[in-house]
């Protein structure tokens, strides 16, 4: 179909429209969080394994169900987590960061009964995080423990995207009179020396986030007195989160829910029975939420930070996909064009896959819906437009002219010019040579059988040479070239049809085994050994009448 006035349009329309959308507007976000988490799994397996810079201490079921813990309630841990920063300590941990907020001090119903925490976090108070909320603040002695330093507390709320799912975590937070509170995250990166943490750190994990060196608090409190190297192989050098690991507490969906947890234990058992976990809770998507901050640390740490596209690229793939589906709907059939746009859609969802291989966050959800749109639009006014008018011409000529020069007045509404206008056409007659005596010496059926036969030759001749028959005259053909669809080579086309002509029914005479007639024929054979033909092509200017 040649590209008219209302594909042109159409396609402006729909390429100005999706580009303008797909820069300020969102797009679904169930959509774009499904494309960016599927990407997010099929990249990790070609995406480098770097080695893990951050650790986790879980506080799971085991733990709390250990003697050494099962004594205490949770709000009077202190001496637990007194022993396990000691132990951290002596590991040479980097960093040691709380995933709670420890709001109140057991001291308020035991006096002194902290005391033991509260040294702890004097003496390694360079490189302890605890955490907060937007809210709550730990205990006033501990923050006293830490000289009310600032830095050591950081924000543990995460914010889930639209569809809440959690894919980022935040490097910190504005605050006040321009000023920003550090996430967690931030905090204990600003502890291992990361100065300026990002302010928003995406999740695109090359494994699952519980795949990171995860180990038991019981253990790490065990081997503490009986295999320190244990612990120091362990943690050394990096930032340690302990958070619970509780199928009940702080769990989310994070953009890693369609990476495959881990089920077998990595390395060996040490002889203290230190070894890391495997998931926490098996064939479940979500994970624990100190997961996803340990997550976004080891990006930092690793140098793996994905950054999204900046709009106006996301905006021009858009513009590039919409473009796409306009040539789709309008020059492709209905299952073609769903097939392509299905095919467009998966080309583009790789090329979010292969972004992210670069770091890159290059969201195409708008992509995909700009094509699927455009598409379905295009095919509308296709229909609505092309087809009407395709339709309209069909049944104005469909029954005067040979379907091939239809659907070429069809095409487009350059073809046809209705009204009338001047134009060089060629005009070519053909008669049956001795039709008069021939019809005196033959009966109705026989004479009607030659005739049709004869006409038909001609007509089927005209037709492929793309021209078409105007009249029948009696035993006479008048068949046009150049009207109405434009033909450049008119006159060629007349005279080659006006040969053809005459070779078929040649072929027919000889076909018969039958002498042929001539105009001085006394007695007429039957049927083609009657039939000649006699053509004339002639050429007409504009102003002639034909």
């Amino acid at each position: 179909m040649r590209i008219g006035r209302h594909t042109g349009w159409t396609a402006l329309l729909c390429v100005g429209v999706t580009t303008a959308l797909a820069y300020g507007v969102a797009p679904p976000a169930w959509l774009e969080g499904l494309l960016f988490d599927a990407a997010v799994a099929v990249s990790a397996k070609a995406r480098d394994e770097a080695a893990p810079a951050v650790a986790v201490v879980a506080l799971d079921a085991r733990s709390l169900e250990s003697p050494e813990l099962a004594t205490y309630p949770r709000a009077m841990f202190g001496p637990i987590w007194a022993r396990t920063i000691a132990a951290l300590r002596q590991a040479d941990a980097k960093v040691i960061a709380f995933d709670f907020v420890l709001p109140y001090s057991a001291n308020r119903f035991q006096a002194g009964f902290d005391t033991g925490f509260m040294r702890a976090l004097a003496g390694a108070s360079d490189r302890i995080v605890l955490g907060r909320s937007a809210q709550i603040l730990p205990a006033r002695n501990y923050q006293a423990a830490l000289r009310f330093d600032p830095a050591a507390l950081g924000l543990t709320e995460v914010l889930p995207d639209r569809d809440d799912v959690y894919r980022r975590i935040r490097g910190w937070f504005p605050a006040s009179e321009g000023d920003r509170s550090a996430s967690l995250v931030g905090a204990a990166l600003a502890r291992a020396g990361i100065g300026n943490p990002p302010p928003s750190i995406v999740l695109a994990p090359s494994r699952h986030p519980e795949a990171l060196p995860t180990y038991a608090l019981i253990d790490v409190l065990r081997c503490a007195t009986s295999e320190p190297a244990a612990l120091a192989a362990a943690f050394a050098g990096k930032i340690v989160f302990i958070g619970t690991t509780l199928a009940e507490e702080d769990r989310k969906i994070s953009s890693a829910r369609f990476l495959t947890p881990v089920t077998a234990p990595a390395g060996d058992t040490a002889e203290c029975g230190l070894r890391r976990l495997t998931a926490s809770v098996p064939g479940t998507q979500n994970v624990p939420g100190v997961h996803l901050h340990a997550t976004a640390a080891q990006a930092v740490l690793s140098g793996r930070v994905v950054v999204p596209a900046a709009p106006y690229v996301v905006a021009l793939v858009a513009g590039v996909a919409a473009l796409a589906g306009v040539a789709i709907g309008f020059l492709l059939p209905p299952a073609l064009a769903v097939a392509a746009v299905i095919v467009g859609g998966g080309i583009l969802w790789g090329a979010e896959v292969l972004a992210l291989l670069a770091d890159i966050w290059l969201d195409m959800a708008s992509g995909v819906l700009a094509l699927a749109a455009t598409a379905i639009t295009a095919y509308l006014v296709r229909f609505l437009v092309v087809e009407r008018r395709r339709r309209h011409i069909q049944n104005a000529f469909g029954h005067y002219l040979a379907p091939a020069l239809v659907g070429r007045l069809a095409e487009g509404a350059s073809a046809l010019k209705l009204g009338g206008e001047a134009r060089d056409i060629t005009v070519m007659f053909a008669d049956l040579s001795g039709f008069t005596a021939l019809s005196g010496l033959l009966g109705p059926e026989a004479l009607v059988e030659i005739t049709n036969a004869y006409l038909k030759r001609i007509a089927e001749a005209v037709d492929e040479s793309g021209g078409y028959v105007d009249k029948f005259i009696g035993d006479a053909v008048m068949a046009l070239w150049n009207a109405p669809a434009d033909e450049p080579d008119h006159p060629v086309l007349a005279v080659a049809a006006a040969l053809e002509i005459t070779r078929r029914i040649e072929v027919a005479r000889r076909a018969a085994s039958m002498p042929s007639i001539s105009r001085s024929a006394s007695t007429p054979d039957p049927l083609w050994s009657a039939m000649s033909g006699r053509t004339r092509a002639l050429t007409t200017p504009p102003s002639a009448k034909p």
